[in-house]
């Protein structure tokens, strides 16, 4: 007869993976699923909202959520459409309006709203995983550094569709890509977080300069026709400031991925205010 699980315990095979303020290095599994995105940005701490409507991704993130709710985010380093005009390919038709109107969470649109004419506001906060010609990008089209995010809230539609939030856990060297056989936008990937293991500290020291940092924003806003609602990011504390500053506006993917690859949360900050500051001139 098999021994009885004491009153009280979880069975080995139904233990609750370890909550973020608890992993290690030896929690991060090596392999992991991995979305690919134009303009995707998940730092360490931070968080990025998804749409998740197409069957395919739908049954990944079901399958990490059943496991240790973990997925991979990495930017392409070529430009999906420059790749498309190489191959003499037709671009695919982005996610209109309509189809990511519905979102996760709310938006920080409150801190930060393009006010340019041309800006479209509900297409800048939200990534969708939608179901119409989804990007497919070649394997070695990634930067060799993502971030694994924890999917942290989720909720599911009517219509099956999924709503999710990612928070960032930790960075990843891509070690090797294999292409998933039913979804063009993820692969398989081989990963190393080794060299990261710092993002896992729950209370990092760094340095920032507040006044100076949201004095270079606020040029920045100006020059960029962005409207900024500077008393409420002056009401953040350092850390939470430094978290989100960085995913509030449309970088480009090359800064966006210089920003995540700052070897330290100090870094990081100075690079941001290095963008502020040369792009306010």
């Amino acid at each position: 007869m098999p021994p009885l699980t004491p009153p009280g315990s979880i069975p080995p095979a139904f233990k609750r993976f370890p909550p973020i303020s608890e992993l290690t290095l030896a929690d991060i599994p090596g392999v992991i699923t991995l979305f690919a995105f134009e303009n995707a940005f998940l730092l360490p701490y931070g968080s990025l909202p998804l749409n998740v409507t197409e069957a395919e991704a739908i049954s990944l993130v079901d399958q990490a959520l059943a496991t240790h709710r973990l997925l991979g985010i990495a930017q392409p380093s070529t430009p999906f459409s420059q790749f498309l005009s190489q191959q003499g390919a037709v671009l695919p038709q982005p996610a209109t309006k309509d189809e990511v109107s519905q979102k996760p969470l709310k938006a920080s649109s409150h801190l930060i709203r393009d006010t340019h004419p041309s800006a479209d506001n509900n297409l800048n906060d939200l990534h969708s995983l939608h179901n119409e010609d989804p990007p497919l990008y070649p394997l070695g089209c990634l930067y060799p550094i993502g971030c694994l995010g924890r999917i942290s809230s989720f909720k599911e539609r009517p219509d099956g569709s999924l709503a999710i939030i990612l928070t960032g856990v930790i960075r990843f060297r891509i070690i090797r890509e294999e292409p998933h056989p039913h979804h063009a936008t993820c692969r398989k990937a081989y990963i190393d977080s080794s060299a990261f293991g710092e993002d896992l500290t729950l209370a990092p020291l760094f340095h920032m300069n507040k006044t100076t940092l949201l004095a270079a924003l606020q040029h920045y806003c100006q020059k960029h026709h962005f409207e900024c609602n500077l008393p409420a990011l002056a009401q953040l504390d350092n850390f939470s400031l430094a978290m989100l500053v960085p995913t509030l506006f449309p970088f480009p993917a090359e800064i966006k991925q210089w920003l995540l690859q700052a070897p330290t949360l100090t870094e990081r900050i100075h690079r941001l205010q290095i963008i502020f500051e040369g792009q306010s001139r």
